[in-house]
């Protein structure tokens, strides 16, 4: 059972309190898990597929890539690892351009987003937001590849653990 199912099962919501609702037993005491080391053995984090833990939440906020021809930016939602597979190649493309997005059918002549609009980046706490523990990614299965030879993509598959 993920600590999601669990904290779903147990009917209590908030984010990563799921430590402070499992209890074990130490010298016959009844002690949260949070405060014994076993916890230092779960290692779910950020290397396995964070969204089974998180499960249906957000964590990868929109990002935006701009235009080298009509200099427009482009809002790339970040839901799916293919969905962060196409910014990452976009982000890394200098001379990308709007027809260069697969999935939707953008050009050049289409409308920039309006700048009110640009704010709304899909973080769960707040709107506005302008990147929090919740919606900033700073590596992940999902966002990482091991075929990309990228500094951000070596470095995180170097230091993640197994």
């Amino acid at each position: 059972m993920t600590p999601y199912d669990f904290e779903k099962h147990s009917q209590r919501d908030g984010p990563r309190k799921w430590k402070d609702h499992i209890w074990v037993i130490l010298n016959d005491e009844k002690v949260p898990l949070s405060k014994t080391c076993l916890i230092e053995y779960y290692k779910l984090g950020y290397n396995e597929a964070s969204t089974s833990y998180r499960g249906k939440r957000v964590f990868h906020r929109d990002e935006f890539v701009t235009c080298s021809s009509c200099k427009k930016d482009r809002r790339f939602s970040l839901r799916t690892k293919e969905d962060c597979m196409i910014y990452h190649a976009a982000y890394a493309d200098k001379e990308w351009k709007c027809s260069d997005k697969p999935n939707d059918k953008i050009t050049c002549g289409d409308d920039e987003e309006r700048k009110g609009r640009k704010g709304y980046r899909g973080c769960p706490r707040a709107s506005k937001c302008k990147g929090c523990k919740s919606c900033s990614c700073f590596g992940c299965l999902k966002c990482r590849f091991k075929d990309c030879n990228c500094r951000l993509c070596l470095d995180f598959m170097q230091n993640a653990e197994p």
